[in-house]
């Protein structure tokens, strides 16, 4: 009986800890994407409507928020996502990390080194290149 109930109550705090988890590091909600464009600070904007694009970038962007304060600087360039109901603007790091932060939570978001290289791969389709982001003093 005593087991039981230990067990019991293990799986009780882990199902609370999943749950507190899950609530309090959303992932980005990205759902019919329409268009994806890249505003850099002094050139023209590049847009992709291109579906196999889009449904990579989807893929590549359902990442878990973070609340941190990293030490990666930003700047004007950014990311927007725009979907039929919403527009999610994200901001990338400008020294080479693979982090970017988001304009309305003001959280943040970290790729892997491959999904950040598959990310600049689409983009550099359409005219996009890595060091667009990065500032003259990034890596």
């Amino acid at each position: 009986m005593v087991k039981k109930v230990c067990m019991g109550g293990c799986l009780l705090i882990t199902l609370i800890l999943i749950i507190v988890y899950m609530i309090g590091f959303p992932k980005i909600q990205i759902k019919d994407l329409q268009s994806v464009t890249v505003e850099l600070e002094e050139t023209a904007p590049i847009k992709t409507t291109n579906q196999a694009d889009l449904s990579a970038i989807s893929r590549i962007f359902h990442q878990t928020f973070f609340d941190d304060n990293p030490s990666c600087p930003f700047g004007d360039s950014k990311i927007v996502l725009q979907m039929k109901n919403k527009t999610i603007a994200l901001y990338p790091a400008l020294d080479g990390c693979y982090v970017f932060k988001d304009e309305n939570s003001q959280k943040y978001i970290e790729f892997k080194k491959t999904e950040y290289g598959e990310l600049m791969h689409i983009l550099k389709k359409h005219g996009f290149e890595k060091s667009d982001f990065q500032s003259e003093d990034g890596a």
